[in-house]
């Protein structure tokens, strides 16, 4: 607020004007916030279940190429 204090409280971004001393500014960026968390954790999630299989697979060969 004070670095652009001469442009007012509204700001221009992505298409939307955003007031900073409004409440529902402040609600709307932490909903957009909670459901970026939560699909983050929904994709890292899948990626970790992948990863692990990756690796199993990976231990698994150099675990076959050992015996050979």
């Amino acid at each position: 607020l004070q670095f652009a204090a001469g442009l007012g409280p509204t700001l221009n971004f992505l298409g939307l004007t955003l007031d900073v001393q409004s409440v529902a500014s402040w609600l709307g960026a932490a909903v957009v916030a909670a459901v970026g968390a939560v699909m983050f954790e929904l994709v890292r999630r899948r990626f970790a279940a992948r990863w692990g299989d990756a690796q199993g697979d990976i231990e698994a060969a150099a675990r076959a190429r050992e015996m050979a």
